[in-house]
């Protein structure tokens, strides 16, 4: 059985999203993650993300302060982009390939785009959390 300390995925906060160094990080392994399915297409994974939520209703969602995080309905996140184009512009490198294009301004989406990684590529928990 497992403890309930592995039932506890820890959120970012706006602050974190947005500093640079873990901004970068997180960009980086988003990249790697959608690039490495190309089958996924920019609607397939805002189901993905549904169905990955959907299957990890055991998971209680905090900030590391304790507070409780409740998950938002992720169509409502991007209803005013169903066909996902802020992901196709928020996976885009600059000229240099190491670094984003552009920053994006909406914390609440990198934030369940961060924790759809972690739930769906737990591997990468160790990097998202430094």
């Amino acid at each position: 059985m497992k403890n309930s300390k592995s039932k506890i995925v820890y959120v970012p906060t706006d602050a974190e999203l947005l500093d640079p160094p873990k901004y970068r990080v997180q960009w980086m392994i988003a990249r790697n993650v959608v690039m490495a399915a190309p089958e996924m297409s920019r609607r397939k994974l805002l189901d993905d993300m549904s169905i990955i939520f959907a299957r990890n209703g055991d998971k209680v969602f905090r900030y590391r302060n304790g507070m409780p995080y409740v998950l938002p309905d992720i169509d409502e996140i991007f209803a005013n982009d169903p066909d996902m184009r802020s992901l196709s512009h928020y996976l885009e490198s600059d000229e240099s390939d190491y670094n984003p294009r552009r920053i994006s301004r909406k914390p609440e989406r990198l934030r369940i785009f961060n924790l759809y990684i972690k739930l769906k590529h737990p591997r990468f928990i160790k990097h998202l959390e430094k």
